[in-house]
């Protein structure tokens, strides 16, 4: 009931006769910010307004209708407060709250949100979802672009284009950058993310959409060749800071630099964002409309491609369930997640309900007989209790990379005609 009315709540403050070419440019606005605190707590920084050269993302589809995310970020016409744009999405910050550490301390990251560029003054607020899955304010401000202090943003760094099928704001933008690659390096980035996006047009639904897709790569060439491995002591100087054991954890790879990584792409159309990092060890990660980021020459990379993008375009939630992760009770068993292939069965109506054959048993029975039955199997979320998923098995349960369920394929489907206007 609540995701209904969050709908049409949105759908009743557009004006049905607006366009997009009454309130925005061609251009895209980068809002570089400083998110702040602990475990209870957070709060945001503003720090530079930056103009892009364009802007990549639905003209059509200007409100996300989906409600995934911890946040979301809204625009709002400043004199008729009518909403002109809205966006969900999750941030390493949000994870890092759910850790030990942030029990007993404060951190902060640097972080990036792109709108389009205003024509007048829009008020920009940014919300926050609670564990009751509401969501809260959590920081506002006015732009005024005749009066704002707003730099132009323009890269000089090389880019190529793997494919491109179409008009940006009508395809799904694709930007792959390198990090922990020299200069010498580049060819093999090159033929690096040729690779990985060859990984991702060979699983179902993508293989499907590739028409759908632009992709694209930028040259970013670090100081030293590699990654950080603090289990392991080995440092290196490189262009985003990349790392394994994010939070403690092996495989956990990210980048901490969000507004350098920003820079790089500044010249390209970009929906979605994928880090190769040079290293054969095996890790990556996954943010949703954060970031994608995977290790180059691991013999399971073609896997962790696929699964990172799961989450980080489609919003997917990890199936899996053990004892390697950081989290502790990540998904409050007395509210329905907001990830479209896990439920507690809190409001399951929203969830694949509708895709069940009749008979199917909810919850359902694990057992060698239902391995292709879409049903409701319990565990995934980290949990192997009180959680569910659509399959036994699925790509964002194992590493088996065109091996995603009904659930996720119709959900990545949903998420790509979304940013094709359809």
């Amino acid at each position: 009931m609540k995701k209904v009315f969050f709908v049409i709540s949105i759908l009743l403050s557009l004006d049905s006769f607006a366009t997009y070419d009454d309130f925005f440019s061609s251009a895209s606005l980068r809002v570089e910010y400083t998110i702040a605190g602990n475990k209870t707590s957070q709060e945001i920084f503003l720090h530079a307004l930056k103009k892009g050269e364009f802007w990549a993302g639905p003209r059509k589809n200007m409100t996300d209708t989906f409600n995934y995310g911890h946040y979301r970020v809204m625009v709002y016409d400043s004199l008729s407060n009518k909403m002109l744009y809205l966006k969900g999405f999750s941030s390493l910050f949000r994870e890092w709250q759910d850790t030990p550490e942030a029990e007993v301390m404060k951190r902060s990251w640097n972080e990036v949100l792109i709108i389009p560029y205003p024509l007048k003054t829009i008020k920009l607020v940014i919300e926050r979802r609670d564990k009751a899955n509401i969501f809260q304010p959590l920081f506002s401000c006015f732009i005024n672009p005749a009066k704002d202090k707003i730099s132009e943003d323009k890269s000089l760094l090389t880019s190529f284009e793997i494919q491109k099928k179409g008009n940006p704001s009508e395809k799904v933008d694709l930007v792959f950058i390198p990090d922990g690659y020299t200069q010498a390096e580049m060819k093999k980035f090159r033929e690096d993310a040729n690779r990985f996006a060859g990984y991702l047009f060979q699983t179902h639904p993508f293989i499907d959409n590739k028409e759908n897709f632009n992709v694209y790569g930028v040259e970013l060439p670090s100081p030293e060749s590699g990654t950080d491995i603090p289990g392991d002591n080995v440092w290196k100087n490189t262009a985003l800071n990349s790392s394994f054991y994010t939070f403690e954890m092996e495989r956990y790879l990210n980048v901490f630099d969000m507004w350098a990584l920003y820079d790089a792409i500044s010249g390209l159309p970009s929906d979605q964002v994928f880090v190769i990092v040079n290293s054969s060890k095996y890790g990556g990660s996954g943010i949703f409309n954060y970031y994608a980021i995977c290790s180059s020459d691991n013999p399971a990379s073609e896997y962790v491609v696929v699964h990172e993008f799961g989450h980080a375009f489609g919003g997917l939630g990890d199936e899996y369930y053990d004892k390697s992760v950081t989290w502790s009770d990540y998904y409050p068993l007395n509210v329905e997640p907001w990830e479209p292939n896990l439920t507690t069965l809190i409001a399951f109506d929203k969830k694949w309900k509708n895709m069940l054959v009749n008979g199917v048993a909810v919850p359902t029975p694990s057992s060698l007989t239902n391995a292709a039955t879409l049903g409701v199997y319990e565990g995934g979320g980290y949990s192997a209790k009180g959680v569910y998923r659509p399959m036994m098995d699925c790509t964002m349960k194992t590493n088996k990379p065109d091996n995603f369920c009904p659930v996720c394929r119709a959900a990545i489907q949903r998420m790509i005609d979304f940013y094709c206007g359809k």
